[in-house]
């Protein structure tokens, strides 16, 4: 229920309003009707998954509160979509951070490799604002099905056995151990965005592509250790 006097305090805390959204089941008393009709706020009904058309907010400021989800509509900046957008953007910045760790210890070609993650995160949240389909993973030479095995065999692929990063594995594998974790986030996030109550996924391939950059991440971690991506001069001394 939205009240003369609720609608009252909004107003005192956040100023003048020229729109107010409120959930479809939401009574208006006719108080607070009244009231908005006389501050000129337009009552917008609205839902977290919907949000508000562009139509409906015609010749109206967008409430702060509110954002794009695409060219037509407006949703709450809660919204599940804007959420693994704003995961997406920490994956980027993650996958940067550990670009700078591994450029200090003289590990050109990670940079390289995470360099290709980089771009793949970026056609992600690409695919995820435009609708467009995601393309498959390959990261250094590897597809998707490769990574996969890398990841589950990394004694026969790589040469070490099953890691369990630690503080003493150095400034690195902290760093990838930590990326790893942001890209299940991520994928947690992309799961409560694009899951139908039926369990169906909307966004399979999105959801997908997330699981093997965490198994991407990995190997990753698994080729630090065996050695495999310092330069020549590192591994001389």
């Amino acid at each position: 229920m939205l009240t003369e006097i609720e609608l009252r305090d909004r107003v005192r805390r956040e100023g003048p309003l020229d729109t107010i959204s409120v959930e479809p089941e939401t009574l208006i008393t006719p108080a607070a009707a009244q009231y908005a009709r006389e501050q000129g706020i337009k009552i917008v009904f609205t839902d977290r998954e919907k949000g508000i058309s562009k139509e409906q907010l015609k010749g109206q400021k967008k409430p702060e509160h509110y954002t794009h989800l695409d060219r037509k509509n407006l949703v709450p900046k809660t919204h599940p979509r804007i959420k693994l957008r704003g995961m997406l953007d920490l994956l980027q910045a993650v996958i940067i951070k550990t670009q700078v760790a591994a450029q200090q210890e003289g590990m050109p070609q990670l940079v390289g490799d995470l360099e290709q993650m980089l771009a793949y995160a970026r056609q992600l949240l690409r695919a995820e604002v435009t609708g467009d389909g995601v393309p498959e993973l390959r990261l250094f030479g590897l597809s998707e099905e490769d990574i996969r095995e890398y990841s589950h065999h990394p004694f026969s692929k790589i040469g070490v056995n099953h890691l369990t990063p630690s503080y003493h594995m150095g400034q690195v594998i902290a760093e990838l151990n930590y990326l790893r974790a942001v890209v299940r986030q991520v994928e947690v996030s992309a799961c409560d965005a694009y899951l139908h109550q039926d369990g169906t996924p909307e966004r399979a391939d999105i959801i997908k592509a997330l699981n093997r950059l965490s198994s991407a991440v990995y190997v990753m971690e698994c080729k630090v250790v065996a050695g495999q991506y310092y330069s020549r001069a590192k591994g001389e001394d």
